[in-house]
């Protein structure tokens, strides 16, 4: 296929009763009392737990680690050079001890996966991680996401003082026979009153964490492809864009050294996307644009002309969803990343 180049007070009361202790709840008339032991271990989406009016002056603020010097910044923008789809807080080991990188995941034995969990507030946290997994998707929410069989149990929380990295116990990583060669890993972290928001964007929230990669083989000169999903995690029909970035200079240095490779750029021109024939009639294009239905998910291609590159180089290419909703309600604009390494052969 041949590619184109060109984020009152009330007034005083006699008499009145005693104010509450701090970081007490102040349960409203008829509301049930909280119940112990409730927190984000029970709830994984993320939901937040009732706002009870007070401010809290001290507070943790939980995130997974994703690159060197992360401080955990919440404000939605990514920093250069740094891979959003390849978080370093989530540690995978195969079966025989090495990291594991991308690809084919090992069917041999379990692999062992840890997750990393930092603490940039001013109160210790008991730390609960959850783990899930999906197949090749830009963008995340249920119900596409998955567990148990091919993960093992949530470790157990991590008590994280501030200031202070700690990391999990290791959760087993189990293909089973009908678990695709290649699935996404999602890792979600939170504590009572340091919740997730519930949008699963890695981007913007960083109690959320991706490792979410594909090893593509391509000969020099040829065409090498992927496939990858989008999906609509909305309640409402969705306008779904995805682009695909080809990998900036920083972030195929960082690559080079990760995979011990030969890192080399390519041009934009040298990318393209198919989407369904619905939308696109499956013409290579620059962009697509396609709207689904509520928690609808599509199937997507990407393409990359390895014209100018030799036997033993690799470079990369980002996918990158944006996902607003058409109709109704506030919920705001979500984002997705997903990252292809292409190895070129002879």
């Amino acid at each position: 296929m041949a590619l184109d180049t060109t984020l009152e007070e009330r007034p005083a009361q006699a008499p009145r009763p005693a104010p509450p202790e701090p970081n007490q709840r102040k349960d409203q008339p008829g509301e049930p009392p909280p119940q112990p032991g409730r927190g984000p271990q029970e709830d994984p989406f993320g939901r937040q737990p009732p706002d009870d009016g007070q401010e809290t002056l001290t507070h943790s603020k939980l995130y997974i680690p994703s690159y060197d010097d992360d401080v955990g910044e919440r404000s939605g923008t990514w920093p250069a050079g740094w891979l959003s789809w390849k978080s370093s807080g989530i540690r995978i080991e195969r079966p025989d001890g090495s990291p594991y990188g991308g690809g084919k995941i090992d069917r041999s034995a379990p692999s062992r996966v840890q997750v990393m969990v930092a603490n940039a507030g001013t109160e210790a946290a008991h730390a609960q991680v959850t783990l899930y997994w999906t197949d090749p998707t830009s963008g995340f929410g249920p119900p596409h996401l998955r567990r148990q069989p091919v993960l093992g149990a949530s470790p157990p929380p991590v008590h994280v003082a501030p200031g202070a990295t700690e990391i999990t116990e290791p959760v087993a990583l189990t293909p089973q026979a009908d678990t695709p060669d290649h699935i996404c890993l999602i890792a979600v972290v939170g504590a009572f009153g340091d919740n997730p928001s519930g949008t699963w964007d890695v981007l913007k929230d960083r109690h959320y964490a991706q490792h979410n990669i594909d090893i593509v083989q391509v000969q020099a000169g040829a065409i090498g492809s992927f496939h990858f999903n989008v999906i609509n995690p909305y309640r409402v029909d969705a306008e779904v864009t995805v682009q695909l970035r080809a990998a900036t200079a920083q972030e195929l240095r960082l690559l080079s050294r990760m995979y011990s490779a030969d890192a080399r750029e390519i041009g934009q021109d040298q990318l393209r996307l198919v989407g369904n024939a619905d939308d696109t009639g499956g013409r290579p294009e620059r962009m697509l644009r396609l709207r689904l239905r509520p928690g609808e998910r599509r199937l997507c291609q990407g393409l990359l002309s390895a014209r100018g590159l030799a036997p033993g180089q690799i470079t990369s290419a980002e996918v990158q969803t944006s996902m607003r909703p058409l109709q109704g309600g506030c919920e705001s604009e979500r984002h997705g990343s997903y990252g292809a390494v292409f190895f070129i052969e002879d």
